[in-house]
């Protein structure tokens, strides 16, 4: 039987599609990536609390931010007890996922009649006798928590007044995408850094690997010519995420963007690598990020994996589902098993990852190692991809 929510509610529970709302693996990433959860206070939001209460002469104005255990208050002005000083409540006293949730504004005018919210625990233990609501989305579009006023007696709220809590939400907003964009611009110059190391590396695993089986000085300059060219073709194809709104990059398929990336690692009678899949297609946007992931897990296998052993073995397979591309990346080595982007990494590899799978592409990543076996699982929705 369905979830009733207005039952739900009574108890201060979420129903199963609540929870799966908010557990949202590309929210609960967009809201990660904001910074807010446990961040301490500054007057910019502070401010536009202050600004909502004197407006609306409303007692309580919150700026909350909702993840999928807790509501936490970015600002707050007139709360008192337990939860002021804790800066936010459990997930069961939040009426601001309500709002999350619906990804839509939400007014009671009465909390002890309104049957969405009655004998909801917050109507007692913080004295919410009225509520207005408005969501607060990350640049992605994520409904990240909620802007509201609180009174401690019924209250009919009017349209100025929502269109006073939208206003300022709005200014959150702002200031949340200036946030991301400083964000970004500092991952650029990391990822350069990041990137201009990383090439040093892979030439020196190349020379070492090439050095083993090479017949004489003229066969290893054509194969380090060729790996060369290959690289500088990979690069190209990752190129425009520094500037994504400006370049334009052909579709392709999952199989050619792997044969790509790969290239400079491996050569024409090279054994060590696999690749089995159906054609998928990558849209001109989805590719530069989905490249870029790719990349650093390739870049990783030749650092630290089986990429930069000549007894390693590397396997991509993928397929697909009614509703999404499934990527399989499996390696195995005798001497260095890649250890980078394990879970609870919190490297350069792992917050690349992050942006690129689960906040661009709205996808999953998951990897694992044991006995000499490494192994990371992607998923990426089809109907993204294909953007």
């Amino acid at each position: 039987m369905k979830d009733d929510p207005s039952r739900a509610a009574e108890h201060g529970v979420l129903t199963s599609d609540q929870s799966s709302s908010l557990s949202r693996p590309s929210r609960l990433t967009a809201l990660r990536l904001s910074g807010m959860m446990d961040s301490p206070s500054e007057e910019d939001f502070d401010r536009a609390a202050r600004l909502a209460s004197r407006i609306l002469s409303a007692p309580v104005a919150l700026v909350s931010f909702v993840d999928d255990t807790r509501q936490f208050f970015k600002a707050q002005t007139g709360l008192t007890g337990k939860a002021a000083k804790e800066r936010g409540t459990k997930i069961s006293h939040s009426m601001c996922r309500i709002v999350v949730e619906q990804e839509a504004p939400l007014v009671i005018k009465d909390t002890t009649r309104d049957t969405r919210v009655k004998g909801h625990p917050a109507v007692e233990d913080l004295a919410v006798k009225a509520y207005a609501g408005v969501p607060i989305f990350a640049p992605d579009g994520s409904a990240l928590g909620s802007f509201c006023a609180i009174d401690h007696a019924p209250r009919d709220w009017d349209s100025d007044d929502l269109d006073t809590l939208k206003d300022l939400a709005k200014i959150v907003e702002a200031e949340l995408a200036l946030r991301a964009t400083v964000a970004q611009r500092e991952l650029v110059l990391d990822e350069m850094s990041h990137r201009i190391k990383n090439l040093f590396s892979m030439i020196n695993g190349m020379v070492r690997l090439d050095l083993r089986s090479a017949d004489g000085a003229q066969d290893l300059a054509a194969r380090l010519t060729q790996r060369m060219s290959a690289l500088n073709t990979a690069h190209q194809l990752i190129v425009p995420v520094f500037a994504a709104d400006r370049a334009k990059v052909p579709d392709t398929h999952l199989g050619a963007l792997f044969t790509r990336l790969l290239a400079p690692h491996t050569t024409g009678e090279d054994n060590r690598l696999e690749m089995a899949g159906p054609d998928v297609r990558v849209g001109e946007k989805s590719v530069i990020y989905l490249a870029l992931a790719l990349h650093e897990v390739a870049t990783n296998a030749v650092k630290y994996g089986a990429l930069g052993d000549p007894e390693g073995r590397v396997s991509i397979r993928w397929h697909v589902t009614e509703e999404t591309a499934e990527i399989a990346w499996r390696e195995e080595g005798p001497e260095r098993p890649q250890a980078a982007m394990m879970p609870g990494d919190l490297g350069f590899g792992s917050r690349l990852m992050d942006i690129a799978i689960r906040a661009q592409l709205g996808g999953d990543f998951h990897a694992r190692k044991d006995k000499g076996v490494f192994e990371m699982d992607i998923s990426v929705p089809l109907a993204q991809l294909a953007l």
